[in-house]
């Protein structure tokens, strides 16, 4: 309460709205990655007594055992890509290379693998992005205002640019 006038939410919106929205997008964020993970693990669960092994096999034998080490012309094409970064020769550079690659690869694979189980299992998400809403001003409207599509136009007049489009 200021001067006996109380302060309500609605009142501080126009001042925080932004950044209640940015904290909204980051926590779709935070929800969106630790539902990506509990679907990943329910699936490979359901693929773990399908198969009758334990789920923390399931990777083991379907994906990671299924991936090839890196070629020596995959090692070498990564090496000529970074060569000015790494500052070392091949020789000395190559296990760090395969390994890199080879966990390159084995994520890419992993990543395929939950993407097929999601489409056998017919996965449905339903956590929806944060929006902004967008209001307009009904006296500047032009058309039908019960139109199936409404355009509205975003200008900054301080533009020279949207100052002139805005001349008669």
């Amino acid at each position: 309460m200021v001067a006996g006038q109380p302060i309500y939410d609605d009142d501080l919106l126009p001042f925080v709205q932004a950044q209640v929205f940015q904290l909204r997008v980051q926590e779709y964020e935070v929800k969106s990655k630790a539902l990506e993970n509990l679907v990943n693990q329910k699936l490979l669960e359901a693929e773990a007594k399908k198969k009758g092994i334990p789920t923390e096999k399931v990777l083991a034998q379907e994906v990671d055992a299924k991936v090839p080490e890196p070629t020596e012309a995959e090692l070498q094409a990564l090496y000529i890509v970074q060569k000015e970064q790494l500052r070392k020769s091949f020789d000395e550079l190559k296990p760090q290379l395969q390994q890199l690659l080879k966990r390159a690869k084995l994520q890419q694979a992993r990543q395929d693998y939950y993407t097929r189980l999601r489409e056998q299992a017919a996965v449905s998400i339903f956590l929806q992005k944060p929006k902004v809403e967008v209001t307009h001003d009904p006296a500047r409207l032009r058309g039908n205002p019960k139109a199936a599509v409404v355009i509205v136009e975003f200008s900054d007049s301080s533009v020279p640019t949207a100052k002139r489009s805005r001349q008669p």
